[in-house]
């Protein structure tokens, strides 16, 4: 009999999404009367400061700091954080190494497939199976597709977090070949979060009724299963996402869904007022803003508070609004590790980015036109004056 592995903690962080406990009714709440606050007067120090405090986060001592900065490295440098990635595939936890593999197998990063190779191929090197997915996504993704089908048996594992990492890397590889061993694994499927993911990964794969299923989930009882949705709406592209969207924005009874799906909204497109007000409350103050939802009577929960303030800063960075910055500038310095990689995220998509953009190369030099020579005229020798005689009567 296999013993259940409970989600929380434990899931690779490009699967989670936090979870907390949601009870209780929750009052609709007005945030329009808020004012945001005035723009902040330093963006340029705040973005040195965000690259400083994403870049301390790789190496920060909890395991999932590391995994979630990154992840953010993997949106914001892409490649050029490559030497990250790859120093973080000999991570001792897990959870970093899978961030590690799915961010080189993102950014194409080839200098890391000798080290996948050897993870590939040795077990000892590699024991965690979540982890083996990631190694396989990567080397296919850098062109070597040889250990690819061992992501369909990994798809059946007794694990169900091995299972949704083998669902999640198919559905990013994006080969249709994966559609029909990914409905076969539904057929017997227990978990929710496990069919969630792999609903999201058949959806990419082009099936349609896997795109209007995830609807469903945005409606669950248990609200990690709801921000999970909200996140693969945004990622399938589903027909029906704006308007799911703005239903759970208007109706949701908890904060942290009304946060998760205004930043959805906004990477669609779509920035509304009050939402962004509400945004920029949740980052400030996110325990008054989970009272006033759940009633002064109701303990907040650390985790809560972090969580809703994680997913604000979040949305902020999305809203394409740079006042925000005097808002995120601050949370660099929060003691929850996921909310400083949060708010260095969206700082810096406010302000550039990561790196400096590169200067364009310098324009060839103009072509120089030979110019037509001619050849010097030949000199002839001196003509001497004739010496005119008389002839021999001289």
């Amino acid at each position: 009999m296999v013993r259940k592995r409970r989600w929380h903690g434990r899931i690779p962080a490009a699967l989670a999404a936090l979870v907390a406990a949601v009870a209780g009714c929750e009052p609709q709440v007005r945030w329009d009367w808020w004012q945001p606050p005035p723009p902040s007067h330093d963006v340029g120090k705040a973005r040195i400061d965000a690259r400083t405090a994403l870049r301390q986060a790789a190496d920060a001592p909890n395991a999932v700091t590391r995994a979630h900065a990154i992840e953010g490295l993997a949106q914001i440098a892409g490649a050029r954080a490559g030497g990250v990635y790859l120093q973080a595939l000999e991570d001792p936890n897990p959870t970093a190494r899978f961030a590690a593999g799915m961010a080189v197998g993102d950014a194409r990063y080839a200098p890391a497939e000798e080290k996948l190779l050897r993870m590939a191929e040795d077990k000892q090197a590699e024991p965690d199976r979540r982890v083996f997915c990631a190694v396989l996504y990567a080397l296919h993704r850098l062109g070597n597709d040889s250990y690819t089908p061992a992501l369909g048996e990994l798809l059946f594992d007794p694990e169900a977090e091995v299972r949704a990492s083998a669902a999640l890397a198919m559905g990013k590889l994006g080969e249709p070949s994966a559609v029909g061993p990914l409905k076969a694994m539904l057929s017997d499927e227990q978990e929710e979060m496990v069919k969630l993911q792999t609903r999201e990964s058949l959806a990419v794969l082009g099936d349609a009724r896997s795109q209007h299923l995830l609807e469903a989930f945005t409606k669950s009882y248990f609200l990690d299963l709801r921000l999970a949705s909200i996140s693969a709406l945004l990622r399938t592209g589903a027909p029906r996402a704006q308007v799911v969207l703005k239903q759970m924005l208007a109706r949701d009874k908890s904060p942290r869904a009304k946060v998760a799906a205004a930043g959805a909204l906004a990477k669609l497109g779509h920035i509304d007022d009050d939402a962004y007000a509400l945004c920029l409350r949740a980052a400030e103050s996110p325990r008054q803003v989970l009272r006033e939802a759940f009633g002064p009577g109701r303990e907040i929960a650390d985790i809560e508070a972090a969580s809703l303030q994680q997913l604000a800063a979040l949305a902020l960075g999305r809203m394409r609004r740079q006042e925000a910055v005097g808002v995120l500038h601050p949370l660099l310095q929060s003691p929850e590790g996921s909310v400083r990689v949060a708010a260095s995220i969206s700082v810096l998509k406010l302000t550039g980015g990561m790196y400096e953009p590169e200067p364009p190369p310098p324009p060839p030099p103009p072509a120089v036109e030979p110019q037509a020579t001619t050849a010097p005229a030949m000199e002839l020798p001196p003509v001497r004056p004739k010496l005119h005689i008389s002839g021999p009567k001289d």
